[in-house]
């Protein structure tokens, strides 16, 4: 993939920056307390609110990713840093939930989960992350503290892997266009099962479309004992073996005040396994934004409802939904707690 950084690099300019510290201000003097209470209607960000919008319709019907540069997170409190990043997804669209707890802002850390487990996420660990889309249309990674080791970044273009496939291994292209089971990991929306059915592949209305995390048909592997034929494995190794080349991958390593912003549909994004030896660990705040109309979704077919619960436009496609969710149980925790090892 080209590596021309300018084409896909948004520096924050100290105009950017002293907006932001205004709607902070602004925030704290009128009472704010709960992240979830921000976004445009009181957090004006007058020349940076139509960069983000605009960077996001790029995301969605452009190039697929950006990075931007020069968030000031050394000078900040954990709430500002939450809430400023929160407020600026809110110019793009709804935040959605990114887990079961209702954490609309979530952190990306070792949290001590074990990458074995066929229920852990392993964006709680600090195993390498293969290529995958996350649960909702946009997904926005704000680098606090990187590790001392690895950890690092990359993408690549979904829609080139799928072009590469359909020439050089057709047979693979037409795999990935059917159905494999997914594991949920745990978290099950009401009415639904532990797994569910849908291919990695699909074109819809013009365009092309992924959906994947290997780590998830896996899981569902180990949850059933359902094991994955040769010409479902060949295919997987194809698609991944594509996302690794130097052909069409993008590296990328955040520092802080980075934030990298990807379209899941038409994206991949992965990350090494990293070692915290510094007295910070590494540490990014992750968002999920379901688009609003200023920004525009892109159309999905009907079986992303499995994953999305709804393929509509609005603030309900995308994230993870399960009972006892609702929008007053939304929250922006500030940090994550350790999981206990046994």
């Amino acid at each position: 993939m080209a590596q021309r950084s300018y084409e896909w690099t948004i520096e924050l300019s100290h105009e950017h920056v002293r907006e932001i510290d205004d709607a902070l201000a602004r925030a704290k003097a009128n009472g704010v307390r709960e992240i979830v209470e921000l976004g445009p209607e009181n957090f004006s960000l007058p020349t940076l609110g139509p960069t983000l919008e605009d960077m996001g319709r790029e995301l969605v019907h452009g190039r697929g990713f950006a990075l931007m540069r020069n968030f000031p997170v050394h000078r900040y409190s954990s709430w500002e840093r939450c809430a400023a990043f929160y407020a600026m997804g809110r110019y793009m669209g709804t935040c959605v939930p990114q887990n079961k707890l209702g954490h609309v802002v979530g952190h990306v850390k070792d949290l001590g989960g074990d990458p074995n487990d066929p229920l852990t996420r392993l964006y709680t660990t600090s195993a390498a992350q293969p290529y995958h889309t996350d649960s909702a249309d946009i997904v926005g990674l704000l680098c606090l503290s990187q590790a001392t080791e690895g950890g690092h970044s990359q993408v690549t273009s979904s829609v080139a892997i799928w072009n590469a496939l359909v020439e050089r291994f057709p047979e693979s292209a037409a795999t990935l266009q059917k159905e494999f089971v997914v594991s949920r990991k745990g978290e099950i929306p009401v009415g639904k099962e532990a797994t569910y059915k849908i291919p990695i592949f699909h074109a819809h209305e013009g365009r092309c479309a992924a959906i994947y995390d290997r780590s998830f048909i896996n899981s569902a592997v180990a949850l059933t004992g359902v094991e994955l034929s040769k010409t479902q494995t060949a295919a997987l190794d194809h698609l991944d073996a594509l996302a690794c080349s130097d052909e069409l991958r993008l590296d990328m390593t955040l520092e802080p005040g980075d934030i990298q912003w990807l379209h899941n549909h038409t994206t991949l994004h992965a990350r090494s396994a990293f070692k915290n030896e510094g007295a910070e660990p590494r540490h990014l705040v992750r968002m999920w934004v379901s688009p609003n109309e200023r920004v525009g979704a892109m159309p999905l077919p009907e079986i992303f409802a499995e994953r999305f619960g709804t393929v509509e436009p609005g603030p309900m496609r995308g994230g993870i939904r399960v009972t006892g969710q609702s929008n007053q149980s939304l929250s922006c925790p500030l940090d994550a707690e350790p999981m206990r090892r046994t």
